[in-house]
């Protein structure tokens, strides 16, 4: 006898909804590529990229994307027994996922529906913190994908009409998004603990690591397993120095000089620099230090917008009270332009040895009716 059968749940995972996206998501040809890269350089949408969004695998692939992004659980089924020999295939895909929702949005916020095209920037920021800050290359991956929503989400307000309501629901979404992007010092912290699991399990590891301390004499006649041991503590307390200085109240060029410092150190007692990226420390908070710079730009671009908007113009100086610039922990320089506004961090991005600036489109309504 048949009874009515209790369907399961849906997958409460996103992983296992990001991994359809993938796999659904149609290889566009070089033409599509080619119109896919032009908007997300800044050109208008094309018939060719409106042909290849409207393909139905396409649609889907952004909806299994987007129902992914909001849920909680993420779990990538990463083999962290393996080491840093674990193969991470997704981050292979994140890349062209991204591109496709960004190309959406534009062409949404061409067609007027800005709402809908800020919602796809805001997948975008919540994918970046599905990715994971389980190693360096998907902290990495996660920061770069979070730079394209906030680019996104820049290219179409520079587009949309005066629109309070859409605004003010945009500041408040990104106050639920603020903190989505993984931890930088857990990054660090996972990817020396993959590595040393990858040591551990491979004597060609374990003997390079004897020949890189052996002119420390504290090692000698050590086991295996103190080897390591000893190689952990040595090394966590370096990490434990480097979160102290990133915690610090120092500014932001002497905490960058002062990482670089404290590598510097790590790597002449013990002449592992490169295998353990402890040169590229500084680079990484540079890059920390960058998103931060993005996302606080957009906060306060925002509040310029709804003043804008309720006022019918632009301000002449900022209001207290907004996001600072990170470099100097201080206000933007906001300067007012002929089709907007600029906002220009104070202090040079050392890292890339500039200032770092902002150019913000303002519509008007004349412009749109």
């Amino acid at each position: 006898m048949l009874h009515a059968a209790t369907l399961p749940p849906d997958p409460d995972n996103a992983a296992l909804l990001y991994f359809q996206a993938f796999l659904l998501r149609p290889e566009p040809d070089a033409d599509t590529s080619a119109s896919i890269d032009k908007v997300i350089s800044g050109a208008d949408p094309n018939d060719t990229l409106r042909e290849y969004l409207n393909l139905r695998d396409c649609r889907k692939t952004i909806e299994f994307a987007e129902a992914a992004a909001q849920l909680p659980q993420c779990n990538w089924g990463i083999r962290y027994s393996q080491g840093i020999r674990a193969p991470l295939p997704q981050f292979l895909h994140f890349r062209s996922l991204s591109y496709l929702i960004y190309a959406k949005a534009r062409v949404l916020a061409e067609d007027g529906d800005y709402r809908s095209a800020l919602g796809h920037c805001l997948t975008m920021r919540r994918i970046a913190g599905h990715i994971s800050d389980d190693t360096l290359l998907s902290y990495i991956t996660s920061l770069a994908i979070d730079g394209l929503a906030h680019r996104c989400t820049q290219d179409v307000l520079g587009s949309m009409p005066p629109d309070i309501d859409t605004l003010i629901w945009l500041r408040s979404q990104l106050i639920v998004v603020r903190d989505v992007i993984p931890s930088l010092a857990r990054s660090l912290e996972m990817d020396f603990e993959l590595i040393l699991q990858t040591i551990s399990t491979n004597p060609d590891d374990l003997t390079w690591l004897r020949e890189q301390l052996a002119e420390n004499d504290e090692i000698l006649g050590l086991t295996d397993e103190e080897l390591i041991a000893f190689f952990r503590e040595s090394y966590v307390n370096y990490l434990n120095s480097v979160f102290h200085v990133m915690d610090s109240e120092m500014a932001y060029e002497e905490k960058s000089l002062e990482i670089q410092r404290l590598s510097n150190i790590l790597y002449d007692e013990y002449a592992v620099h490169n295998f353990m990226s402890t040169g590229q420390i500084d680079w990484w908070y540079n890059i920390k230090v960058r998103n931060t710079a993005n996302f606080n730009a957009l906060r306060t671009a925002i509040e310029i917008y709804l003043i804008k908007v309720e006022t019918s113009q632009l301000p002449e100086t900022l209001p207290d009270g907004l996001p600072k610039d990170p470099y100097s922990d201080q206000d933007f320089e906001y300067e007012v332009t002929s089709q907007g506004f600029v906002l220009r961090c104070r202090e040079k991005d050392i890292g890339e040895d500039k200032l770092r600036e902002y150019e913000f489109k303002v519509q008007s309504y004349a412009e749109n009716n």
